[in-house]
C-alpha cells in the first residue's frame, strides 16, 4: 500500500492512490445521496439521475417544505446554520 521510512521518504504506489481516490469518491457520493434523499423527503419528493448519470436531481410537490429541505441538507452536511 504505502510506506513511510522517514519524513523525507514517503512512497505511495499509483495503484494505491487509484484505490484510495475511488473509495473516497464512493464515500462522497454516498453522503451526497443521503443528503439529497433527506432533503427530498421534506418536499414530498424523490431524486434520481434522469438519464444523466453525473447529474442528480430532486423534486417534490410541497413547496412549503423548501426551508425544511435546506435545513435537513445542512444537518446531513454538518452545517448547523439553519
Amino acid at each position: 500500500f504505502f510506506t513511510v521510512n522517514s519524513l523525507d521518504n514517503f512512497n505511495i504506489s499509483l495503484n494505491s492512490l487509484k484505490i484510495l481516490s475511488s473509495n473516497l469518491f464512493t464515500l462522497f457520493l454516498t453522503i451526497l445521496l443521503s443528503l439529497i434523499d433527506e432533503a427530498a423527503k421534506a418536499i414530498q419528493g424523490g431524486f434520481g439521475r434522469k438519464g444523466n448519470p453525473p447529474l442528480i436531481v430532486a423534486g417534490g410537490k410541497n413547496i412549503d417544505g423548501i426551508e425544511e429541505a435546506l435545513n435537513s441538507a445542512r444537518r446531513v452536511a454538518g452545517i448547523e446554520g439553519g
